[in-house]
């Protein structure tokens, strides 16, 4: 929070939630799934509000291009925990792990001006039906051990689901497995 007895120029509470985990599936595979909710009240500046879209949030939809005072979204993702190649028992470098997945997800943003698209405050705490974005899609990882051991470099392709004028994208990030748990 800002502003108030804190002495901050605007006056505002946020707050994420996220979680996240991972479950073997036998020997090859591994189901993450993950949900993520966020609200900002009081004033709603670009600075906090909430964004969707691109890599490590809904990846339909354009970097960042969903804004609002509030967030939420989910996504189950099916990993191959082996490397690729060595799970088709192909030679390859040991510095070169690729990996696979598969994902289902869904996310919205809410509490927006229509005309701009900026966030701007909102008394709902859930969005509407028309507000969710479904998508489905693949990603190949590969885990270069730099910045942190456990970063993916991932590239993905997500196509969007139901009705609507979205087409399909890919995306480039750099990031953890579970990214709806990403630090801010």
């Amino acid at each position: 929070g800002a502003g108030g007895p804190l002495g901050g120029d605007f006056d505002y509470s946020r707050a994420r939630f996220a979680a996240g985990g991972a479950f073997p599936v036998g020997t090859l595979f591994a189901l993450l799934p993950q949900v993520h909710y966020g609200r900002v009240t009081g004033d709603v500046t670009p600075q906090n509000a909430f964004y969707l879209g691109g890599g490590p949030g809904l990846r339909a939809a354009e970097g960042k291009s969903l804004q609002g005072s509030g967030a939420a979204g989910a996504c189950l993702e099916l990993l191959l925990q082996d490397d690729f190649l060595h799970a088709l028992h192909l030679r390859q470098p040991p510095v070169f792990p690729i990996q696979l997945s598969a994902f289902a997800g869904l996310g919205a943003t809410w509490g927006y001006d229509p005309v701009t698209g900026l966030a701007s405050a909102t008394g709902a705490n859930w969005p509407e039906a028309r507000e969710w974005q479904p998508e489905v899609g693949g990603a190949v990882l590969y885990r270069p051990g730099i910045p942190q051991p456990d970063y993916f470099v991932r590239v993905a392709y997500a196509m969007p689901v139901g009705p609507g004028d979205r087409e399909g994208r890919f995306a480039l990030s750099l990031g953890t497995m579970l990214s709806s748990l990403h630090r801010r």
